[in-house]
Order: structure tokens, then C-alpha cells, then sequence
């Protein structure tokens, strides 16, 4: 199945998409298509439930693929309230004469020097690279305003990494656990090192509840591994357990200085402090 990798450390597949554009097409052409134990719910998908129960889903699965494929104005509004954004990328600027350029240089014009004009180069430092794991197994107990808060304090833990002179990519990742240890696992990349944070593209898929109850429940309905008998619904959060970073470190081979943010962080203070970089 395509985008379905094995992992390094265990049999387990799982799967990983490194675009958003790439997960919203996929789960869009896999809209209706479900695996032999969701094939009796077909008409009772999660994904799909258009009556919403007990305000389970607060907008539908296309509107959901849109928001991932294009942001979210409305989720990058609220993450601007409550955060500074940092530049990421830092850079310095270099001048020379060129024959192009945004400013001319008069003393070498009168001269008739063809390279009259002054260019801004934009120079790049070097900076050490940060994989940030970022865990959304939110159960249906965790309200939408909760959500919010836990994706602001990844917003203010990514700025002060990178304020330390890093780059940062950011993942998602969610973990759903069976009965007999059967998980059905997504990794998907949200920012990459060299993109500055960009909140509209990436606040869909932080904080809105139905990234998680239309676009990754399809992932499970769709999973060949959620087999009748091993299943109980959707299965249980991974985050549910304890031991949580290992648990999904037996899945995603994190680095030594890989950074993983579990669905609550208690002390940010504390918890930048704790990181090994």
C-alpha cells in the first residue's frame, strides 16, 4: 500500500507522508474504501459521520481535507494569539557590485563600470538540524480548547529551540494500539527545516479535532492491521500507556537528539530544560 514504510526496529508498518498535500490526497482517494473489519461498519465510518454524536466532529471530511491541503486561517489566528513566532531561518545579507541590483552605486556609474549596481546576497548560517515528534493521540475525552493549549506550548517549545540556533522539522505522530498488539501508526511531516513556521499550514493538523476524527480515523479504516477480532473500534490511543516515547521510539527510530512532545507537556520551562541538544 502506498505510503506504508516498515519500521527499522520491529515489523510493525506504519505509515509516513511528508507533505500535507500528500496525505489529503490519499485519504481522499481512499474516502470509501475500508478494510475487511470496517467493511461491516461501512455505513458508520467515523471518518465519514455526517450526525455528529456528542459534538464529535465539528466539520465534515471533505471541508477536513481542504483545510489540510490549503490551512487554517481561523487555528493560525488563535496559535498568533498566544505566541511569538521566531525567525526561523537565520540569515545575514552581503553586498556586491553587480550588474543587477536593488541600489546603484553613483561614484562607479560616472565611471562607466558595468558593475555599477549593489546586490544584496543572502548568506544562510549553518545551523545544527532538530527532528521535533510531536504526539496528537488525543482520546474523545480531550476537548477542542484543550487541544489549543497543548499545541501552543509546541509552538513555544519549537521557537525556543530554534532561538538556540537550530532548524527545525516538525512531525506528527499518532499511535493506535489493538488487542493484540497490533498498532496502526502515522507519521507526517507538518514543517520542514528549512521553511520558517508557518501557522496557517500547520494548525490544521495540531489542533483541529477532526484532523483526528476524520483524517487520521480514515487511516485506521483503511490500515490492513486492524483485523476482526484484534480490534475494539478504533483501538486506544498509544498515548494512553506509560513509557510513551519508548513506545513509539519502537516504531520511528528516534535519534539520540531527536525531541518528542507528548500530548501534555506539564512545564515548558522544565521541559526544555530536560532536551539532550
Amino acid at each position: 500500500m502506498k505510503y506504508r514504510k516498515k519500521s527499522k526496529n520491529s515489523n510493525q508498518e506504519y505509515f509516513e507522508f511528508n507533505t500535507m498535500h500528500e496525505i489529503a490526497d490519499f485519504v481522499a482517494e481512499n474516502k470509501y474504501n475500508t478494510n475487511e473489519f470496517f467493511k461491516n461498519r461501512s455505513n458508520d465510518l467515523s471518518s465519514l459521520r455526517t450526525n455528529s454524536k456528542r459534538g464529535f466532529n465539528l466539520i465534515g471530511f471533505d471541508e477536513s481535507v481542504e483545510f489540510l491541503k490549503n490551512g487554517w486561517d481561523e487555528g493560525s489566528k488563535k496559535l498568533k494569539n498566544a505566541t511569538k513566532i521566531a525567525n526561523s531561518n537565520q540569515q545575514t545579507f552581503r553586498s556586491e557590485y553587480n550588474v543587477v541590483g536593488g541600489n546603484c552605486s553613483v561614484p562607479r556609474y560616472l565611471q562607466g563600470i558595468p558593475t555599477n549596481m549593489i546586490l544584496q546576497k543572502r548568506i544562510e548560517k549553518k545551523q545544527k538540524l532538530v527532528n521535533v515528534y510531536k504526539s496528537v493521540g488525543y482520546s474523545s475525552m480531550w476537548s477542542a480548547d484543550q487541544i489549543l493549549v497543548e499545541a501552543r506550548k509546541l509552538i513555544e517549545i519549537v521557537q525556543q529551540i530554534e532561538l538556540n540556533g537550530y532548524r527545525t522539522n516538525i512531525y506528527v505522530l499518532l499511535g493506535a494500539d489493538g488487542r493484540r498488539d497490533e498498532k496502526v501508526c502515522v507519521k507526517l511531516k507538518v514543517k520542514s527545516s528549512n521553511e520558517r513556521l508557518n501557522l496557517k499550514k500547520i494548525s490544521f493538523s495540531l489542533m483541529h479535532p477532526d484532523f483526528l476524527r476524520r483524517i487520521l480515523l480514515k487511516l485506521i479504516e483503511i490500515d490492513p492491521i486492524a483485523i476482526n477480532g484484534s480490534w475494539d473500534a478504533y483501538g486506544y490511543p498509544l498515548d494512553n500507556e506509560g513509557n510513551v516515547r519508548e513506545k513509539y521510539s519502537e516504531i520511528f527510530n528516534f535519534e539520540k537528539n531527536d525531541v518528542f512532545v507528548p500530548i501534555k507537556v506539564e512545564n515548558i520551562d522544565k521541559f526544555i530544560k530536560s532536551l539532550n541538544i
